[in-house]
């Protein structure tokens, strides 16, 4: 249930709240830009970022046996029990 928990604030964070965010930003910074072009290069961008994400949590679940959802020192799921140096995380320095 905790890990449940853990995906759901996750969730409202990062495709809810901070999307918001940047749209409110954005709506007030104007830049005049071809919405076509801003519209495929803001595609581009959310695929790779879905991509990372999805192997990253598959690596965490998998490799590290443990819930990608720990903010703030706090844990929301239960925290990994291996640590993860391959797949997306060998990039991280």
């Amino acid at each position: 249930m905790k890990n449940i928990f853990g995906y759901f604030v996750g969730v409202l964070l990062f495709l809810v709240f901070f999307p918001a965010l940047m749209y409110a930003v954005a709506v007030n910074f104007v830049v005049p830009v071809d919405s076509l072009i801003a519209s495929t290069v803001g595609a581009i961008f959310v695929l790779i970022g879905a991509v990372f994400m999805v192997w990253s949590n598959i690596d965490m679940v998998k490799i590290g046996r443990g819930c990608p959802t720990d903010g703030f020192n706090i844990a929301l799921g239960e925290r990994t029990k291996k640590l993860i140096v391959q797949g997306p995380y060998k990039y991280i320095d």
